[in-house]
């Protein structure tokens, strides 16, 4: 029962991490196309029982990196009901299934304040056996920049759009790193009390409305084959994957050495 709880609780949270006037029960890669086989290998997906409820992105043999709000409400009795599914496209189909040893959040994580420091590792039982559908992606070097306007990828198994099911191929879309201080005026002019900061990197499509929703959540941003990105929350008007308000992921380049400092 005290697990049902949680996870109710957790699911609640997943479903409130997108910001506006509009909110939908889940939340969605918008406007993307299927991925194909082996050119997302490291996303996982993250599901209780079979059923996805967050991405995120293999690191090393025995790491995945995602997002804290993805994992902040589960207890030790909960863990051994969550899975990794990895190696493939399909999310009901696995290449391979992985138990978790234990979850690092960062010791700064504040949902409180902006979800500032959204990011989390977890540490699996069975390593990673790497293959053309199974390897880990690329990090940026600690305090890495990233150019605005470089062209950027994003990928979730979250909802097609607002009152669809849960695709059953990987979806990825190609997005722009949105400038940080013209982010973080958007934001501010839509929703007050929400902080864009240094540790945090923005994308989006100005044209049309493609990019992430919290269905996405851990799930990978990447800029030249480099993990730049984990997606954290966005500011939804009338639909998610706004084209004035871009969505915020968790800098990965403001992390590196947390991240080879727990995964050593």
């Amino acid at each position: 029962m005290k697990y049902k709880l949680r996870l109710m609780k957790l699911i609640f949270l997943l479903l409130c991490v997108t910001f506006g006037r509009a909110k939908s029960a889940k939340e969605y890669v918008v406007n993307g196309e299927n991925a194909k086989i082996g050119e997302r290998p490291f996303q996982i997906s993250l599901q209780e029982g079979s059923s996805h409820f967050c991405g995120g992105s293999i690191i090393n043999k025995n790491y995945v990196l995602t997002a804290s709000h993805c994992v902040s409400l589960l207890k030790d009795d909960a863990v051994s009901n969550i899975r990794i599914v990895a190696g493939t496209i399909l999310h009901k189909k696995p290449g391979s299934v992985h138990k978790i040893e234990k979850i690092i959040m960062h010791e700064g994580y504040n949902p409180s304040d902006s979800y500032r420091n959204d990011i989390a590792l977890i540490k699996v039982v069975e390593p990673f056996k790497f293959s053309v559908e199974t390897r880990p992606v690329p990090l940026p070097k600690q305090h890495e920049s990233t150019r605005p306007g470089s062209r950027a990828t994003l990928s979730g198994w979250g909802y097609l759009h607002l009152n669809g099911g849960i695709p059953d191929i990987l979806q990825k879309v190609n997005i722009v790193v949105a400038d940080q201080n013209k982010c973080r005026e958007a934001i501010d002019s839509a929703e007050r009390g929400f902080t864009i900061y240094p540790t945090n990197i923005c994308a989006f499509n100005p044209r049309r409305r493609q990019g992430q929703c919290s269905g996405d959540s851990g799930g990978p941003l990447t800029v030249d084959g480099k993990l730049v990105g984990v997606v954290s929350w966005s500011y939804k008007d009338s639909d998610c994957a706004s084209t004035i308000y871009p969505g915020v992921y968790t800098r990965v380049a403001e992390y590196v050495d947390w991240i080879n400092k727990n995964t050593q």
